[in-house]
C-alpha cells in the first residue's frame, strides 16, 4: 500500500485537501440524513402513534433519533466551532465511521425484521459505501479498515439467513467501491502534487522567496513582463512574440540566429557565452534549462531577464525546437532585494534587527577558522528613561539614532551592528585580535557622551558587556548569555563602563 501511494506530497497538503473535500460531502450527508430521519419520525408518529407499543417500532425510532441528533450535532460543531485542520480532519473521520456503521447496523436490523426479501437494505448499504468510497477522502489505512469491517459485519449476517445471492452481489459491489476509492485517492494525491509542482515552478521561475505574503507576490507578479520564443534548430531561425517590441528593436523573426548573436555589439561576451550554452543544450536534447541574462534594452538601460527553455523532440526523439519564455525580472529582483533588506533591518535605526543578528551570529560561530573568535558586544543606554522624561521622546529618539550612526561609523571593517530593541544594541565581529574589538567598545563608550541636541549638552551614558568565543567553544545563546552577564555587571558596578567576560586564553592575549 505504501508503494502504491508513494509520493512527495506532505502530510499537511493531504490534510488540507481531504478536509476541504470532506467538509462539503459530510455537511450534505448530515443535512440529508437529518431530513430523512425527521420524515421517518413523523411517519412513525402518524401510523404507530407516539406510544409505539411494539418493540421493533421503538428500535426503529431509536435508530432515527440517534442519527438525527448526531447529524444536528455534527452540523453545529462543524459550522460554529473553530478547529485546527488536523482536529477537524479527525472529527470528520469519527463522523464518517458513525454514519457508515449506523447504516450497517440499521440495514442488518431491517433485514432481520423484513426477512430475506429486504432488497432495499442492500441498496441502502451500497449507497453508503458509494458515498464513503467515491466522495469522501481519507487515508487508505483508515478508509479500507472501515469498509472491510463494515463489509464483514454485514456479510456475516447475510450468510446466516442465508442470502447467498445477496452476498455475492454485495461483495462484488463492495470490491468495486474499494477499487473506485483507491483510484480516486491516487488521483487526489496526483492533483496535490501537480499543484505543488506548479507552485514550486512559479516561485523558482521568478526567484521569489516563499515567505512573501500573497499581496507582495501579486505586486511582484503584476510587474513582470514576458516574451515567448521558438527556435527552429534545423533552420537556425528564432521566432519571438510581439512583446519583443516592448524591449528591443530586433525583428520578430531572426535567421540565422547564431550569426545574429555573434554580431551583436551591445551584448557583452559573457552574456553571449550564456546564449551559446543555451543553444548547445537544446541541440543536445536537454529537456529544461534556466538562465539569468543581462541585456541592454532599446531605452539604453540594462535589464535582467530570466530565460526558461524546454526542448521539443520529434518522433525519433531528436531535438527539433527550443521553446521558451524570456521574463523581465528587473523589478522583481529589485523588489525582492528591498523586501529582504527590510526583513533584516531595524527600520528605526537602519541597523540589523535582532533576528538577523542572531541568524548571522549562529552561522558565523560555526564557520570560524583557527585562531578566530566571534566577539559580541552588548550596549545598553544608562537611565534612558531620564532622557525621555527630561528632554522629551523626540530627543530620546534622536539619541538612539545618533548612537546607531556612531556605532556603525566606528565599527571595524566586517563588524555587524544591530539593535536588539529599545535602547539596547549589539555588535558582532569576527577577529583574531580581541584587543581591537575592546578598543572599539571603549571608543564607543567615550564618543557617545559627546552627543548633543541642538547644541544642548545631553551627555548620555552607556554600559557595555563584551565576550568572545571560538568555534565549538559554545553556542550563540551561551555567548549571548556571557555578554549579557558582563553588561549586568557593568550596570551593577556603577554604569558607564565596559565589562569583559573572556576566556583565560583571550585574557592572556590582551596582556
Amino acid at each position: 500500500m505504501s508503494t502504491l501511494f508513494r509520493t512527495n506530497v506532505s502530510e499537511t497538503d493531504i490534510l488540507d485537501k481531504s478536509t476541504l473535500i470532506n467538509r462539503t460531502i459530510l455537511r450534505t450527508w448530515a443535512v440529508f440524513s437529518a431530513i430523512v430521519q425527521v420524515i421517518h419520525i413523523i411517519a412513525m408518529a402518524a401510523f404507530s402513534g407516539l406510544r409505539m407499543s411494539m418493540v421493533q417500532d421503538r428500535i426503529y425510532f431509536g435508530f432515527y433519533i440517534a442519527l438525527f441528533l448526531y447529524s444536528i450535532f455534527f452540523l453545529v460543531v462543524d459550522i460554529k466551532r473553530k478547529m485546527t485542520t488536523r482536529l477537524r480532519h479527525g472529527f470528520y473521520m469519527v463522523t464518517s465511521s458513525i454514519f457508515l456503521f449506523w447504516y450497517t447496523f440499521y440495514n442488518i436490523y431491517d433485514i432481520m425484521i423484513s426477512g430475506p426479501g429486504a432488497k432495499f437494505a442492500c441498496i441502502s448499504m451500497m449507497t453508503a459505501y458509494a458515498i464513503f468510497s467515491a466522495m469522501l477522502a481519507f487515508k487508505p489505512i483508515y478508509a479500507l479498515s472501515n469498509m472491510i469491517l463494515s463489509y464483514l459485519i454485514f456479510v456475516l449476517y447475510l450468510r446466516s439467513i442465508p442470502m447467498l445471492g445477496a452476498v455475492w452481489s454485495f461483495s462484488f459491489s463492495a470490491v468495486l467501491c474499494v477499487a473506485i476509492y483507491l483510484a480516486r485517492y491516487k488521483d487526489i494525491l496526483f492533483e496535490i502534487s501537480q499543484i505543488k509542482i506548479v507552485d514550486d515552478i512559479k516561485f523558482k521561475w521568478l526567484n521569489i522567496p516563499k515567505n512573501l505574503s500573497p499581496e507582495q507576490y501579486e505586486l511582484i507578479r503584476e510587474k513582470a513582463g514576458y516574451i515567448t520564443f521558438e527556435w527552429d534548430i534545423q533552420k537556425d531561425c528564432i521566432y519571438f512574440s510581439k512583446e519583443i517590441n516592448d524591449y528591443f528593436d530586433y525583428p520578430a523573426t531572426i535567421a540565422p540566429f547564431a550569426d545574429f548573436v555573434d554580431k551583436l555589439e551591445l551584448i557583452s561576451d559573457d552574456q553571449k557565452v550564456l546564449l551559446y550554452e543555451c543553444m548547445d543544450n537544446v541541440k543536445k536534447g536537454v529537456n529544461f534549462q534556466k538562465r539569468d541574462l543581462h541585456f541592454p534594452v532599446k531605452t539604453g538601460e540594462e535589464r535582467w531577464f530570466e530565460a526558461r527553455i524546454i526542448t521539443q523532440k520529434d518522433n525519433r526523439n531528436e531535438p527539433l525546437l527550443g521553446i521558451g519564455i524570456l521574463a523581465d525580472v528587473t523589478e522583481v529582483r529589485e523588489r525582492i532585494t528591498l523586501l529582504e533588506k527590510e526583513s533584516r533591518m531595524d527600520l528605526f535605526t537602519g541597523l540589523y534587527n535582532r533576528a538577523s543578528i542572531e541568524h548571522y551570529g549562529d552561522r558565523k560561530l560555526q564557520e570560524l577558522e583557527q585562531e578566530e573568535v566571534l566577539g559580541m558586544m552588548i550596549m545598553d543606554v544608562d537611565d534612558f528613561k531620564n532622557i525621555n522624561d527630561q528632554y522629551g521622546h523626540p530627543v530620546g529618539d534622536y539619541v538612539l539614532k545618533k548612537m546607531a550612526d556612531l556605532m556603525r561609523q566606528k565599527a571595524p571593517k566586517g563588524a555587524r551592528v544591530g539593535r536588539l530593541g529599545g535602547d539596547e544594541f549589539i555588535v558582532l565581529y569576527v577577529t583574531k585580535d580581541i584587543e581591537e574589538f575592546c578598543d572599539y567598545a571603549k571608543e564607543v563608550l567615550s564618543e557617545i557622551a559627546s552627543i548633543k541636541w541642538q547644541d544642548r549638552e545631553i551627555k548620555p551614558q552607556c554600559s557595555i558587556g563584551l565576550s568572545a568565543a571560538s568555534c565549538n567553544e559554545c553556542s550563540y545563546a551561551q555567548l549571548y548569555e556571557r555578554a549579557d552577564k558582563a553588561l549586568y555587571d557593568a550596570k551593577n558596578n556603577g554604569k558607564n563602563q565596559l565589562k569583559c567576560d573572556l576566556s583565560e586564553k583571550l585574557l592572556h592575549q590582551r596582556q
